[in-house]
C-alpha cells in the first residue's frame, strides 16, 4: 500500500514536470515584527504614573489611549502638561541610547520587519538607513514616514514599528 502511495505522488510529480506546469503558490506580506513594549504596556505605565501625580485618569489600553477623567482648569494646561512628559520619559520609552549595542540592532531589525510588511502590502518604502547610520542618528528613521497620510492608521497597525 505505501509503495503504490509513493508510486502515485511519484507519478503525478513527473506529470507535473513534463507538462510544464508549476505549482501556483499564494504570495502574502510577511508578518509583522513583534514590538519591544506593547501599546497596552505603555499606556498602563503612563496613567499609573500620572495618577500618581494626582491627576485621576481614564485609560483604555487596548485602544491605547489615557485621558484625565476631569476638564483641566485655568492654570492647570501647563502643570498637565509638564507631568505627561516627565511621566512619557519615565515609562518604558527609554531613550535610544539606553539600549545596549545589540539592543539597538534589535530595534534597527524590527524596524526593517516593518518596512518588508510595509513593502508587501503595496507600499513604496525607501531602503532607509544602513545600521550604523541609523544609530549614529538616534533612531531618527522609521519606514511609516514613507506612507501616505491618508492610510496611516491602517499601516500601522498591520506593520507596527517597534515601541522603544
Amino acid at each position: 500500500m505505501r509503495r503504490r502511495l509513493v508510486a502515485g505522488v511519484l507519478g503525478a510529480l513527473l506529470a507535473t514536470a513534463a507538462s510544464g506546469c508549476t505549482a501556483v503558490t499564494h504570495v502574502s506580506a510577511p508578518p509583522p515584527p513583534v514590538p519591544l513594549f506593547t501599546q497596552e504596556e505603555l499606556v498602563v505605565e503612563f496613567t499609573t504614573c500620572m495618577q500618581g501625580k494626582g491627576w485621576e485618569m481614564e485609560s483604555d489600553p487596548e485602544e491605547g489611549s489615557s485621558s484625565p477623567k476631569s476638564v483641566i482648569m485655568d492654570g492647570q494646561p501647563h502643570d498637565y502638561a509638564s507631568d505627561a512628559d516627565a511621566c512619557s520619559a519615565l515609562g518604558s520609552q527609554s531613550t535610544y541610547a539606553d539600549y545596549s549595542r545589540d539592543e539597538r540592532r534589535g530595534i534597527y531589525a524590527n524596524l526593517l520587519g516593518s518596512r518588508d510588511c510595509l513593502i508587501g502590502l503595496g507600499f513604496e518604502i525607501d531602503d532607509g538607513p544602513g545600521f550604523e547610520h541609523f544609530d549614529a542618528s538616534d533612531a531618527e528613521w522609521t519606514p511609516l514616514s514613507d506612507v501616505p497620510h491618508s492610510q496611516f492608521s491602517e499601516a500601522e497597525e498591520i506593520c507596527p514599528p517597534p515601541f522603544f
